[in-house]
């Protein structure tokens, strides 16, 4: 296993590319479609105000989702000069954008072939490979941007992304030694490295590595990562206890009213990593009952494949196989892990309860994994629309539901909030918690039938527009 699933600026940055790849058959496009500079060099000079225009409209009209009047403008680009910089980029970011992957690619190699000095098309070459499971092909890609820039920081830490992910361990370590070479204080690299090292077998270097973040570090969400590593490789479980209980502390202190501390999505999506983290690392101690609540708690708000594994392992431990067998049915379809090892797991655990007796216990996955969010608002209602809804959780239960965003075309549902105060959540905290969790859901009305409300997974509401 690996730490890089950790919801840190490790997991959001550095492989921010691989963190849905592995289960998700689609590619998932960019925010923002290629942007091409203010003057671009076409070819005859006389077309030159023109192809330019022309791009920046389409970039417009793309940023507006509007993509058949998009590709229009780059169909005009196209007919007057083929090899126009950004153009099949451009053409390549409308086919993500509409589940073509395949088409992407071609497009983006044709960018690159054409322009090899536009670093950022590489990059975002490499992901798409990657989303479409050819990591091969995406280190190659990221291995000819390389050669042109060696010090393209993106890069280097994507193949070393990539690599880690392909086994290809010694290459890894070799790309992060390269890197930290330069930078020797970059965290990122060195987390990977350690989780590098381990995997080769080198654990003492990987602990080196590791130690300083766990004493020195104030960042909850790099020591959540560090304490996960120092677990999950079983380089030193006491100091990953320790770690992870420092994480919470401090995210425990940010809770206090009117001490300042990250965006509250974030927060919450690292603070339940931490609770996975820290009763993780209490399971691998041995300390089977005191792990139970922790884990519990993260995968209620987290419903994330790694989670629900572990989840199971702590239920089997427990002898309780059938409540095992159900958490493991749902984490099979749950948020994915970009660690491959943990659907592998995850199936190999399944079978062996089945041969041992355990039959299936969920006979739709998904549709379970939809319970556990979705609930009916008390009340009747004459109301239509949709709302997207901020709500508090603490270890007093459920309370002040705001609502963010009404739908613009619809009844506003602002009566309905304090509605969504009298629901039962069942959402877990972990025992004596005093923080407050921050979640996000969907708010839908229909007229004469009770509203429902659908809550978003911690890491799911980071990606939900305000």
């Amino acid at each position: 296993m690996t730490s890089t699933r950790r919801l840190s600026t490790f997991a959001l940055g550095l492989c921010a590319l691989l963190c849905s790849a592995p289960a998700r058959p689609q590619a998932a496009a960019p925010a923002v479609p290629p942007q091409p500079p203010a003057s671009t060099n076409p070819g005859p000079a006389t077309d030159a105000p023109k192809t330019a225009d022309l791009l920046r409209e389409a970039t417009s009209l793309e940023q507006k989702h509007d993509w058949p009047a998009a590709l229009q403008k780059l169909d005009a680009v196209k007919a007057i000069n083929s090899q126009e910089p950004f153009l099949w980029s451009s053409y390549g970011y409308i086919a993500l954008m509409n589940s073509k992957p395949d088409e992407a690619i071609a497009d983006l190699q044709r960018e690159v072939a054409g322009h090899p000095d536009e670093e950022n098309i590489y990059v975002l070459l490499a992901q798409v490979q990657a989303q479409q499971h050819k990591p091969k092909d995406a280190i190659a890609t990221l291995q000819k941007l390389i050669a042109i820039n060696p010090a393209n920081d993106t890069a280097n830490g994507t193949l070393a992304a990539l690599l880690f992910g392909d086994k290809q361990y010694p290459a890894a370590e070799k790309v992060l030694r390269t890197m930290l070479a330069a930078h020797p204080d970059n965290t990122s690299a060195q987390l990977r490295l350690s989780s590098t090292l381990a995997r080769e077998d080198k654990k003492n270097e990987a602990l080196a590595l590791l130690k300083p973040i766990a004493e020195k570090s104030q960042d909850p969400a790099l020591l959540n990562d560090a304490a996960f590593a120092l677990a999950d490789d079983d380089l030193d479980l006491p100091l990953a206890e320790q770690t992870a209980r420092h994480s919470l502390a401090l995210l425990d202190a940010q809770s206090l009213p009117g001490v300042p501390g990250p965006k509250p999505l974030l927060r919450a999506a690292v603070l339940v990593s931490v609770w996975d983290t820290f009763g993780w690392t209490l399971f691998r101690e041995g300390k089977v009952a005191e792990a139970e609540p922790w884990v519990r708690a993260a995968w209620s708000n987290s419903l994330a494949a790694e989670t629900g594994y572990h989840l199971g392992m702590i239920l089997e431990k427990q002898g309780q196989p059938i409540k095992a067998m159900a958490v493991y049915q749902m984490a099979s379809l749950g948020d994915p892990s970009n660690n491959d090892d943990i659907a592998d797991n995850i199936t190999a655990r399944q079978a062996a309860l089945r041969k041992a007796g355990t039959p299936n216990q969920v006979p739709d996955g998904k549709t379970a994994l939809q319970s556990m969010q979705t609930f009916k608002v008390p009340g009747a209602n004459t109301l239509n629309g949709q709302a997207l809804v901020e709500i508090e959780f603490s270890a007093h239960g459920a309370a002040n539901a705001t609502i963010v965003r009404d739908d613009p075309n619809h009844d506003s549902l602002t009566e309905v909030e304090t509605a969504l105060d009298r629901i039962d959540y069942k959402a877990s905290l972990p025992p004596g918690s005093h923080v407050t969790l921050i979640r996000r859901g969907i708010l839908t009305c229909r007229s004469k039938t009770p509203c429902q409300f659908s809550l978003f997974t911690t890491r799911a509401a980071m990606s939900q527009p305000n």
